[in-house]
């Protein structure tokens, strides 16, 4: 296992990362794994090194963790950052896709393009004014160009608060 892992270029850490392991637990894994002591390994590991093991003529880093993301649940610890619930929530929506794959295909053009960087200030201003149940007038033309992406797509906005009338 520790060959076929270094010949896909996958750090034992790496994957003990993507995996919410410790890295003494992944030695310890491999280690049994290598020696045929297969009950002493978490079930979604073992099937992860089977996957492995069957493919590694053909395997490469990308399908190891697409393989992760797949078909092993991988629980965080209580107390795990902000950003690795981020990372969790965005693996449950790269496995599910579905609705979520436009999300998806946003997020990675977020993360790898340069296009809509000077978009991300005013979609994080403009969200959380889409939540309120009333809005002032500055909040309202504040959320102008967001109506009208909506009827360009021949959708109505959600149904979000409005300045209340004067009466």
């Amino acid at each position: 296992m520790r060959e076929t892992l270094r010949d896909i270029n996958l750090k034992i850490t790496e994957l003990a990362d993507y995996l919410k392991l410790s890295r003494p637990t992944m030695y310890k894994y491999i280690d049994a794994y290598e020696s045929g002591n297969y009950k002493s390994i978490d079930k979604g590991v073992l099937s992860l090194f089977r996957y492995i093991d069957k493919n590694k003529k053909v395997i490469g880093k990308p399908n190891v963790v697409q393989y992760i993301l797949s078909n092993i649940s991988v629980v965080s610890p209580p107390g795990t950052t902000k950003e690795s619930e981020l990372v969790t929530k965005f693996a449950s929506m790269v496995k599910n896709g579905g609705t979520e794959d436009s999300k998806v295909k946003l997020i990675s053009n977020l993360i790898n393009g340069k296009n809509l960087d000077k978009l991300i200030p005013y979609l994080n201003d403009v969200e959380p004014i889409l939540g309120k149940s009333e809005m002032t007038e500055e909040e309202e033309a504040k959320i102008k160009p967001i109506e009208e992406i909506y009827k360009i797509k021949g959708n109505t906005m959600p149904n979000i608060g409005r300045k209340k009338e004067k009466q």
